[in-house]
C-alpha cells in the first residue's frame, strides 16, 4: 500500500559528474542509495550543468536515472539563472517533499518561498554554507538574511551532518529549530590495486578554511620530512587568490622540491592517487564532513584530519589521526608517520577500509534517509 507522500523534489546547486567540491558527490551517493528504497522513479532533482563538460551529460531535459529523472539546467548568470527558478516552481507544485541544498543559492531561497505558499514539506540541507568561516565573506549580507529567515523557517526540518553543523544551523535559527543528523554516506568504490608511494596527500578546494598554509607551515619544520624522499602532493584547481597565496608561501618557506601542484583530478586518475598516497591529509579550520577522507578510507588510504572536523573515529579505529592543525602538531604527526614501523602501518591502512565499510556505506544506511522523506 502507497503512502501519501511520494513525489519528492530535490534542488541542488551541483551534482555530479561536477567533481568541483564534497557537494556533489554526497547528493549523488544519498540519491543512488534511494534508488533502492520505494522511493525509487518518485524523485525528481534539478540542478545546473556548472563544472560539467559538455560531453558529460545531455542538458535541459529530463534524463532517466536510477532514482528517478534529473535535469542539468544550462545558465547565463551562474548565482542568478532565471530558467531553473521558474522551472522550480513547477516542481514544488507537483511534489509532496521539497529538499533544497545550500543556505545562500538564490534559487534555493526562491524555491524555500514558493514551497512555503503550497504548504509543502521542506528538508534543508546546508552542507557547510552557514559554518563561521563561510560567513567570513560577506559577511553583512549574510547575517542579515539568516536573521530575517529565523521568522520563516520554524517548521522547516534542517538536515546536518555533524554535531557542529548543528551548533552552526541553531547558532543562526535558533534552538528550538528542528533537526535530523544524518552523516554523509558514500558508494563504495572498487579498490584500486596500486601500490603505496612515499607522498602525503591534500585534496580539496583552494580556500581559506582548507588550513594548506597551516599543512605547508607544519612540513617546513617537520625534520622527517625534510630529510626524507616525501613529498607532498596537492590536487586543487589554485587558480584564486589563495591558491596564489600557497603558491608563494611554498617557494617562501624553501618547499618548491618538496611540493608538487596537480591541479584538479577526477574520475579514475582522482582514486589512483588517492589509493598510491600513504596518508591523506585535511587540516581545515572547519568542515560539515570532509567527503575526501571517506574516498581516502576507501582506497586503504589512513588519514589525518583536524580536531574541527567530525573525524574522532579515526583515532577510534586506528585509521588515522584527529589533531590541532597547529603547523608545529602537523609538524610532530608526520614526523610519526615517516617513522612509523611498516607492520604498525599495514594496520592503518587495514583499519582504513574496515572504517568506511562499517560506517560509511550509503546502502546499508539509506533507511536513515527514507525515513526523513516519510
Amino acid at each position: 500500500m502507497k503512502r501519501d507522500i511520494r513525489k519528492i523534489f530535490i534542488l541542488t546547486e551541483i551534482l555530479f559528474p561536477n567533481e568541483g567540491g564534497g557537494l556533489s558527490f554526497a547528493v549523488y551517493w544519498q540519491l543512488l542509495g534511494m534508488s533502492r528504497t520505494e522511493f525509487k522513479g518518485d524523485i525528481r532533482v534539478l540542478t545546473t550543468n556548472q563544472g560539467i563538460s559538455s560531453d558529460k551529460v545531455t542538458t535541459d531535459r529530463w534524463l532517466d536515472a536510477e532514482w528517478g529523472k534529473v535535469k542539468y539546467r544550462t545558465f547565463f548568470i551562474y548565482k542568478l539563472p532565471i530558467c531553473l527558478m521558474f522551472e522550480s516552481i513547477r516542481e514544488i507544485y507537483k511534489a509532496d517533499v521539497v529538499h533544497l541544498i545550500s543556505v545562500f543559492y538564490p534559487p534555493v531561497i526562491f524555491a524555500f518561498f514558493w514551497a512555503k505558499i503550497f504548504g509543502k514539506k521542506i528538508i534543508w540541507s546546508p552542507h557547510g554554507s552557514i559554518d563561521d568561516k563561510e560567513l567570513i565573506k560577506n559577511a553583512k549580507i549574510k547575517k542579515y538574511y539568516l536573521r530575517v529567515m529565523r521568522y520563516f523557517v520554524k517548521d522547516v526540518m534542517f538536515h546536518t551532518t555533524c554535531d557542529a553543523e548543528s551548533v552552526f544551523t541553531r547558532k543562526q535559527f535558533g534552538n528550538k529549530l528542528k533537526i535530523t543528523q544524518i552523516t554523509n554516506y558514500m558508494v563504495l568504490p572498487e579498490r584500486i590495486n596500486v601500490e603505496k608511494e612515499k607522498y602525503l596527500l591534500f585534496i580539496g578546494r583552494f580556500n581559506i578554511k582548507k588550513g594548506v598554509d597551516n599543512l605547508l607551515k607544519g612540513l617546513s619544520v617537520s625534520k622527517a620530512f625534510l630529510r626524507s624522499d616525501f613529498v607532498l602532493m596537492v590536487v586543487g584547481d589554485y587558480d584564486n587568490p589563495y591558491g596564489e597565496y600557497i603558491l608563494g608561501l611554498c617557494k617562501e618557506l624553501g618547499l618548491e622540491d618538496k611540493v608538487l601542484f596537480l591541479g584538479h583530478k577526477g574520475g579514475v586518475e582522482k582514486q589512483e592517487i588517492l589509493g598510491r598516497a600513504y596518508f591523506l591529509f585535511m587540516p581545515s579550520y572547519t568542515e560539515n564532513f570532509g567527503i575526501v577522507v571517506t574516498e581516502a578510507l576507501a582506497q586503504a588510504t589512513p588519514a589525518v584530519a583536524s580536531i574541527y572536523t567530525p573525524w574522532e573515529v579515526l583515532e577510534q579505529f586506528k585509521a588515522g589521526f584527529w589533531v590541532d592543525n597547529r603547523p608545529n602538531v602537523l609538524a610532530e604527526i608526520v614526523d610519526q608517520i615517516i617513522n612509523m614501523p611498516p607492520e604498525e602501518y599495514i594496520e592503518y591502512c587495514t583499519n582504513a577500509s574496515k572504517l568506511v565499510k562499517e560506517q560509511f556505506d550509503i546502502f546499508s544506511n539509506v533507511d536513515k534517509w527514507r525515513n526523513i522523506y516519510i
